[in-house]
């Protein structure tokens, strides 16, 4: 159905082959942004989610604001 209807319109290949491109880029950006992270940063993130330290300063910082 929406195949047919996606088919009416005019100029639709344009938009897939931009989501594809959209969609591979910002996957390549991520994956080259992990690999070059220095690696304390990358420590510290692996430790984000369970370092009690963390939820505390969060919850600091959402209560004062």
């Amino acid at each position: 159905m929406f195949r047919d209807l996606l088919g009416l319109v005019d100029g639709i290949s344009g938009y897939r082959i931009l989501a594809l491109l959209l969609f591979f880029s910002t996957f390549i950006l991520i994956a080259v942004r992990a690999l070059l992270m220095d690696k304390q940063e990358r420590e510290r993130m692996k430790r984000l989610p369970l370092d009690p330290e963390s939820h505390q300063s969060q919850h600091g910082e959402l209560s004062s604001g």
